[in-house]
Formats: structure tokens, sequence, C-alpha cells
């Protein structure tokens, strides 16, 4: 259907006076706006109607002020309610004034520097009428149509603070707590270190003044048994009471031979155990074979061996492993005590001594038997001074000091190696240390 266009008389034409005219021009300004701006500017309003419920909504207060002048022109509801001000109240007044004091000319000289501020600033902010409250203030500014607006945001940081000061305050009595305990714990260790050293002294003290009458006592129990021997023993032959009475006294001898050895092994485990423990032991490291090492072990141990006639004595060495930088004597010491421990728990079956090298280099010097094995539960305190295995007093086997294993596993230690047991009870055990691969020397090496 064609539009119908509506003439307008021109002033002073028939019919039509000025106040009709302004109506009817009017009404056709407000049909042209409903037709094309309205929409528009409705869909505007709602959002900027709905932007302003958003900014009312944020718990931090923002303010938004003229950059060059720090009149304020608009804030959001936190801010009416922080700062205790109507919104028609704060625009048009000055930042500095409603924030006040130093926090305020903090904020204006932010302003006055130009370009866009950074950093936040903290201060503490005085509502009339109200408490002081600490707060935080972040200012930045933002272009509008070309005009630069300094937007403010402040928060209270009283729970912040509050959390910050417990915090601080728990961390002061921790450390005070920490330097505390450290105090008594520097003391204990001192106090340690002097009753360690009373030890170790006390210790060499007993042991060198037990060892002279010890060795004047097997001197003459061995020189009384060879004279009785040689002289009077004879005389018993034919009488057959004085032969048994003649026996008594050798077994008796020989009784006070084995415990003052037994006795002499203990203050010299005693004595290395302190040396080493005190840092006192001395080391002669030299380049030394293992098969030398093993011929001198085996030598030192043969004798026993010999006296269990089911038991056997193996050696197996790698030839890849020449020689190792150690002090010979403490491997020595090791290798003898490790033989003497297998030769002790094992009846019959094969002891077997062996050398090699692991994947890593490092020498495995390894004492393997078949005795009876030893529990799970004995296999990681075996290694601690004092400890005696139930088998050395329940089955009737000679006791030892205690004190092998502790001092083979310091001398292995001192080396930076590992000394460890595997083993099963009814399957043997197997005692090994190794060496690091610093003091292994290969053949290609000579």
């Amino acid at each position: 259907m064609p539009r119908r266009s509506e003439t307008l008389p021109r002033p002073g034409e028939g019919g039509a006076d000025p106040a009709s005219l302004r109506d009817r021009l009017i009404g056709l300004g407000e049909r042209s706006m409903r037709k094309s701006y309205y929409p528009e500017l409705q869909e505007r309003l709602t959002e900027l109607e709905r932007f302003r419920t958003l900014l009312d909504r944020v718990a931090e207060a923002i303010i938004l002020a003229e950059a060059g002048q720090e009149r304020i022109v608009d804030a959001n509801q936190a801010a009416c309610d922080f700062l205790g001000v109507s919104r028609a109240g704060l625009i048009g007044r000055s930042v500095a004034r409603v924030l006040g004091g130093s926090l305020g000319a903090a904020v204006a000289d932010r302003l006055a520097e130009g370009g866009p501020p950074s950093g936040v600033l903290e201060g503490l902010l005085a509502v009339p009428g109200g408490p002081v409250t600490p707060v935080e203030v972040q200012v930045s500014v933002e272009i509008f149509g070309g005009v630069p607006y300094a937007v403010i945001l402040a928060r209270d940081v009283t729970e912040q603070r509050a959390i910050a000061s417990a915090r601080a305050l728990m961390n002061e009595r921790l450390e005070l707590q920490v330097a505390l305990r450290t105090r008594e714990l520097e003391e204990a260790n001192r106090r340690l270190q002097e009753l360690d050293s009373l030890k170790s002294g006390f210790l060499s003290a007993v042991s060198h003044d037990l060892r002279t009458p010890l060795t004047s006592i097997l001197g003459f129990a061995k020189l009384v048994d060879r004279e009785f021997g040689r002289a009077f023993e004879p005389l018993g032959r034919d009488d057959p009471a004085l032969s048994r009475r003649a026996r008594r006294i050798r077994e008796n001898l020989a009784v006070i031979q084995a415990e003052g050895e037994r006795l002499t092994r203990l203050i010299n485990d005693v004595l290395d155990l302190s040396r080493i423990e005190s840092g006192r032991m001395p080391w002669r490291e030299a380049r030394v074979a293992p098969r030398e090492l093993a011929r001198q072990a085996v030598r030192a141990i043969r004798g026993r061996f010999a006296q269990k006639r089911g038991l056997a004595l193996r050696v197996e060495l790698d030839p890849g492993l020449a020689e190792l930088i150690v002090d010979p004597d403490r491997i020595l010491q090791v290798l003898i005590n490790l033989l003497d421990n297998a030769l002790k728990f094992t009846e019959r079956g094969v002891v077997t001594m062996g050398a090699g090298l692991n994947q890593a280099g490092e020498a495995v010097l390894c004492v393997s038997d078949t005795g009876p094995g030893i529990p799970a539960a004995e296999q990681a305190s075996i290694f601690e001074s004092f400890h005696q295995l139930a088998g050395d007093t329940l089955d009737g086997r000679p006791k030892g000091s205690g004190l092998g294993l502790a001092i083979c596993s310091q001398i292995v230690a001192h080396y930076g190696g590992r000394l460890w047991v595997e083993s099963e009870p009814g399957r043997g055990s197997r005692f090994s240390f190794s060496l690091p691969a610093e003091l292994v020397v290969r053949k290609e090496e000579n």
C-alpha cells in the first residue's frame, strides 16, 4: 500500500496558525524518533543499567574522576558505603578531599605525575564518624571519548592485615622456639662430645692398663704349660691318678690361654672402635692386590678351619680386579673378621671368599657360608656395637665381643663404601662390602 505523505501548509496560508504548526512538527519528530533512534537508545540505556548494577555489586570501592581536575564524576555503591557518602555527595568533590590525609595526597600526587600510574598505595582511611580503616588503593588512567579519567579502586585490607600480623607473630614464636631448641641441641651435642671424649679416653686408658698385665698372664700361662709338659707330666706316666691330674692342669692352662686371647681380642676391638669413632685411627693407604689380601686372610684363619674336618674354604677372585688403594691392614681386618664369623657359625659345608667388580665399577668383596643363616629381624641390628646373635648363647658356640661387625662397618664407611648381609634361615649367609670405583686400579692402568 503506498505511503501517504502529509503536506504541511506554509506559514501564512489559510487555516495554519503558528501554534498548530508547532504541534504538528513536534508530533512528526516524536514519530520519527520512535521509528529510527528510540530502539537503539533504549538498548543502550538497558546496557548501562546492567553495567551499573554489576558495578554496585562489586565489593571493592570504585571511583571515576577526571584525571586533570581530580574531581569525582561517578562511584559505585561500594564506594558510597565505604566512604559513608551518597553518590550525589561524592560527584564533583576532590579525590584528595574525599580520601583525606596522606592517602588522599598520595593518590593526588599519582594523578598529577601524568602518564599511567603503577603500583599499589597503602594507607589509612578515616571516615567521619567511623573507624580508621587500612586500605589498599590502585590507580589507573583510562581514556573515554578522548578524555582521560582516573579509575580508583580501593579495598579494605583489615582482615588481610590481621592474618598477616597473626602469621608474623606465629613465625616469630616459631623462630624463638627453633632458636631455643637449637641452643638446647647445641648444648646437648657439646655435652655428648665431652662424654664421648671422656669415654674414648677412659677406654683407651683402661684397655692399655689391661693389656699389660694380660700380656704377662698369657706369657706365664704358656711358659707354665711348656715347663709343666716338659718337666712334670712325664713323672705321672706310670701313675694313672697323677696322669689325670696332670691332664686337667694342662687343660686348665689351655683355658687360661684361650680366654686370655679372647680378652686380648676384645681389648683390641674396643681400642679400634674407639680410635675410629674419635678420628684417631691411623690410615696408611697403599696399592695392594686383592689376591695378596686373600692369601693373608686365609693364612690367618687356616689353622681354625683345619679343626673342622667337614668345612672347606674356597677363594674366588675376578682377574680384572688388579689392585685397590686402601689401608691393607684395615681391609685385611674386615676380611678376617667376616671369615671368623663364617667359621664360627658354620659346622660343615663351604665358606667362600670372593672379590670382583660390579656394574658401577666398584670393588665388591664378600664372604659366604653354608651356616644356619640369620633371621630377618636381626639382620639390621647385627652391625651395631655389642650386638650378640641369639646363637652365640643358645647353642654353645663361643661368644664374641659383639664389636667385630661394627668395626668392619666403620672401616668400610671410612672409604665411602657399604657393608650389608644377605641371608635366609637354613640357607647360609653372604656378607659383602663395596669400595668406590675411585679406589680400584684396573689391569690396564698398571
